[in-house]
């Protein structure tokens, strides 16, 4: 186990990790704040916090990863950030699988959420996600929560096996 973050930047740094492993970090295994990160075949896992966290005004974009296994979180996404992961494995979180908060935009497309025990997927506070040809399956709460005024729009995915609902929309849109 290591005390602290894997990885922290900030004030506009620029971070790309090419077939990297970071595990069992304390505090977010990844903190990205006012900065740009790029993943590619990277795997984020068992991380006591969170795998990944993405604020202000940040950018993430992950290809072919795997985020599992982190205790609170495996994504999340907060102050007017953005997210684009394609082709990753989002899976076995204690918490919720991705979350975007405070006016996030989150793209997800060709990926599967399996077995994250809160929410899969949690887009709130007028934030806005954009989900294509993606598997949300085997949750033990709810798939995909909409609130405060955000927007959801899905096209060629799959919301199944969640113990709880699939789909719940609270005082924003879903498409």
């Amino acid at each position: 186990k290591s005390e602290g973050n894997g990885i922290f930047a900030t004030n506009e740094a620029h971070i790309q990790l090419v077939e990297c492993h970071l595990q069992q970090h304390t505090l977010p295994q990844l903190w990205i704040q006012e900065s740009e990160l790029h993943c590619i075949r990277t795997t984020i896992v068992d991380g006591q916090e969170s795998g990944l966290m993405v604020r202000s005004q940040s950018q993430a974009h992950l290809v072919e990863c795997t985020v599992s296994n982190n205790k609170m979180a495996n994504i999340q996404l907060a102050m007017q950030s953005s997210l684009h992961i394609e082709q990753c494995i989002i899976e076995l979180s204690d918490g919720i699988g991705v979350q975007a908060r405070n006016q996030c935009v989150v793209n997800v497309n060709n990926c599967s959420f399996i077995k994250n025990k809160m929410a899969q997927l949690y887009v709130m506070d007028q934030s806005v996600a954009s989900i294509n040809d993606t598997h949300i399956q085997q949750g033990t709460k709810v798939g995909i929560i909409v609130e405060d005024r955000s927007e959801c729009t899905m096209l060629q995915s799959t919301i199944c096996e969640q113990l709880n609902s699939g789909l719940t929309v609270i005082d924003s849109d879903c498409t």
